[in-house]
């Protein structure tokens, strides 16, 4: 049976963007920021950061849509870390593959966003880099966003 949303992202969450997210440019081969508010998010001292990783695996889609239903509340903040190893099948041209990953990173923002069934005032940040998996991880942990307020 399939979900009926309330919502449509377009809608119901404002979309910022930022780019060079991590300083380091050892770190990764490229990394983008996507924001996503909820038009009703508000950020007060009860408010709490979640750090998911996410990749394409079932396990983490499940993860993702517990701690959705399960943890968040109104005025909560989810940061999803999504890191690719680079692809050595895409073409060398570089601006090619940035804006590959620039869409495949949009998508997967929506994508997140629609896992909100219900309609929850949450802020969202995806962080999408391109690199070694393991020392992005290690230096998004070292390294946290620092809350938008």
């Amino acid at each position: 049976m399939a979900n009926i949303r309330s919502h449509s992202a377009d809608s119901t969450f404002l979309k910022r963007v930022g780019f060079d997210t991590f300083d380091n440019k050892d770190a990764s081969d490229f990394s983008l920021t996507l924001k996503a508010k909820h038009k009703d998010y508000s950020y007060t001292r009860r408010s709490r950061t979640f750090l998911c990783g996410t990749d394409q695996n079932d396990y983490s889609e499940f993860a993702l849509e517990w701690l959705i239903d399960e943890l968040v509340d109104d005025g909560d903040e989810i940061v999803c870390l999504r890191v690719v190893d680079k692809d050595s099948k895409m073409s060398s041209d570089s601006s090619m593959q940035e804006r590959l990953y620039r869409q495949e990173a949009r998508k997967l923002l929506n994508e997140i966003i629609e896992k909100n069934d219900e309609d929850k005032a949450i802020s969202i940040v995806l962080e999408f880099a391109v690199g070694k998996v393991h020392d992005t991880i290690q230096r998004m942990v070292s390294h946290p966003i620092p809350l938008q307020l």
